[in-house]
């Protein structure tokens, strides 16, 4: 066969496949809808069968669904990372990057790709956490996190240890406990380099290098840059607990 014939007949194979996936997704789709579908006083609601809430819209109902699965369609064609609705993909796209902060905090001047990164990012100042759990009452400071949070209350550990027969309600920690098995430490520190393992050990080991101390005492004012340093020094006023 000529090379271009065989280049032609590969690029029809693929989008032969993608068709056959769409249809696939779209039949899909389709049994969930019927499946999902309520009519109350006229009015047509989506319940999700995982959580019980319910939507209006099918598009919403459809990317809802997405955080209980773990899908991610959207993809970013700079960095590879994935995202559960467009509009993720698109802020991602702007703030990355395009590095496109038209939005600045009025509190502290940082700049955001939305408006509605801003509003988040306002709640570290102003501790606001305006989503509460319905059964255990733990507050979030956005949305994504209680749905998150939710799947603590049940008995679905879709994401699955590759390596052990450990099962999660999410994909972040699954992705950290694998780093348990393969030894890998993906971040690093740009001052001294010392790798870790999780995100927020990194972020805790950068107040090495820095003289800020985050960390108050409520009874003598006294800063310090961890959280357990500060824990022990609080038995200091509390003489009978054990340290921790």
């Amino acid at each position: 066969m000529h090379p271009c014939n065989e280049g032609y007949s590969k690029c029809e194979s693929e989008k032969s496949n993608s068709k056959k996936r769409r249809q696939w997704h779209r039949k899909l789709n389709q049994e969930l809808l019927t499946e999902s579908k309520l009519e109350v006083d006229g009015k047509v609601y989506y319940s999700c069968k995982q959580c019980g809430k319910c939507l209006h819209s099918i598009y919403t109902f459809l990317t809802h669904i997405r955080i209980h699965t773990g899908e991610r369609p959207h993809q970013c064609e700079q960095c590879g990372k994935n995202f559960r609705v467009s509009q993720g993909l698109s802020r991602h796209m702007k703030e990355t990057h395009q590095k496109i902060k038209s939005f600045a905090c009025d509190l502290c001047e940082r700049n955001f790709a939305s408006r509605r990164n801003v509003i988040e990012h306002r709640r570290i100042h102003t501790n606001e956490r305006p989503y509460v759990c319905d059964l255990c009452g733990k507050t979030f400071k956005q949305k994504a996190s209680l749905f998150v949070h939710n799947r603590s209350h049940t008995d679905n550990f879709p994401f699955k240890c590759s390596y052990c027969d450990l099962k999660f309600h999410t994909k972040p920690p699954l992705k950290v406990h694998i780093t348990k098995h393969t030894g890998e430490k993906p971040f690093s520190c740009d001052v001294c380099g010392r790798p870790f393992r999780i995100k927020y050990e990194l972020k805790r080991h950068k107040l090495v290098h820095s003289d800020e101390k985050p960390y108050g005492c409520d009874i003598c004012g006294m800063k310090f840059k961890q959280k357990r340093y500060l824990r022990n020094h609080r038995l200091a006023h509390r003489p009978n607990c054990k340290k921790v």
